[in-house]
């Protein structure tokens, strides 16, 4: 196939991606002892919720045969960059470890909306992992994947040892919703059985707009049927526990690296100080330069071999190369 060649003339000073920024919430705090909270975790600063409620002596907080319920955090996580992950990581136990699983659950949902709201949460603004279980799969705990994209194979354990799961979901932001990367794994903490990633490429327009936006997206836990009984008899599992949640932006992935583009290319030289060539096999369609923020700043639609971008400041870039295969991604910094 004929190779294209891109070149883009450039000025170019380096600069770095914001520093981490995680919060952990363990439920010490003694505002989780009031009463008030204990019960109703509405009544707490931090959380807008329904039929939740804090169990301050056993440091969580938890929900009682609720079913569709929603308990958002207050605070956003916003501004995140192009190439920064989005990570929650929470301890989820499921009922006691008495209560057995039944024929096959879905029990809470961790995800991120656009607001704080304790309705109207649908498939259309929504974007996260679903913590369920079935016997019928092999008697597995496993996590479904709710948004724009999908896992190929869920990520999933045994049930054996039933305790408290770790549930990871990290977010790698793109140069846009369609190359944004969600990855996510599940842990026995008792076993320490870990299953494998799930990957999955692409996340609602709305849910990017807001992690990457000044108006932010909001971390909840939305329980979804695990309450309402097979055939008229409640399932054996009375509550969902919370005991610990770490959220926010990082540049250090848990779960690996994001590679997902559609077809290869190269870039050279990188660094660079006048012209950048990228060249492929892939006959393109357009190339988009993003800068660091994920906003587009420069865009060709043709096959030219030459693109002026010294109108640009000096930074970290990113360039999306487009072709009918898809679409691929690289970083390349100009100085």
């Amino acid at each position: 196939m004929k190779k294209n060649y891109l070149s883009l003339l450039a000025f170019i000073a380096f600069s770095t991606l914001a520093n981490a920024q995680i919060t952990t919430i363990d439920f010490t705090d003694p505002s989780y002892d009031e009463a008030n909270v204990q019960t109703d975790l509405n009544n707490h600063a931090d959380w807008n919720s329904q039929s939740w409620y804090a169990n301050g002596s056993n440091n969580r907080i938890g929900i009682l045969k609720a079913n569709y319920k929603v308990a958002s955090l207050n605070t956003a996580i916003k501004n995140a960059a192009v190439g920064q992950i989005v990570s929650v990581k929470a301890q989820i136990q499921l009922g006691q470890n008495s209560e057995a699983f039944m024929e096959a659950e879905s029990f809470v949902l961790m995800a991120f909306q656009a607001t704080n709201a304790v309705t109207g949460s649908n498939n259309t603004n929504r974007d996260g992992v679903i913590l369920k279980s079935s016997n019928a799969a092999g008697n597995e705990v496993s996590l479904g994947y709710q948004g724009a994209g999908g896992f190929s194979t869920n990520p999933a354990i045994s049930q054996a040892a039933k305790d408290v799961y770790e549930v990871l979901m990290e977010i790698t932001i793109g140069t846009d919703a369609a190359s944004t990367v969600v990855k996510s794994r599940l842990k026995n903490l008792a076993s320490n059985e870990t299953s494998a990633v799930g990957s999955s490429i692409g996340i609602n327009t709305t849910i990017y707009s807001a992690l990457t936006g000044s108006t932010g997206a909001y971390l909840f836990f939305y329980t979804f049927n695990p309450f309402q009984g097979m055939a008229g008899t409640d399932y054996n599992i009375n509550n969902i526990f919370v005991n610990k949640i770490e959220f926010g932006t990082t540049n250090n992935p848990s779960l690996g690296t994001a590679k997902y583009n559609a077809f290869e290319f190269t870039m050279f030289p990188n660094p660079v100080h006048e012209t950048l060539f990228v060249s492929t096999e892939e006959p393109l369609e357009k190339v988009e330069i993003f800068n660091i923020l994920g906003k587009l700043v420069l865009i060709q639609k043709n096959e030219s071999n030459q693109m002026n971008v010294s109108s640009l400041s000096g930074g970290v870039y990113f360039a999306k190369l487009t072709s009918k295969n898809g679409v691929s991604t690289r970083k390349f910094i100009k100085n």
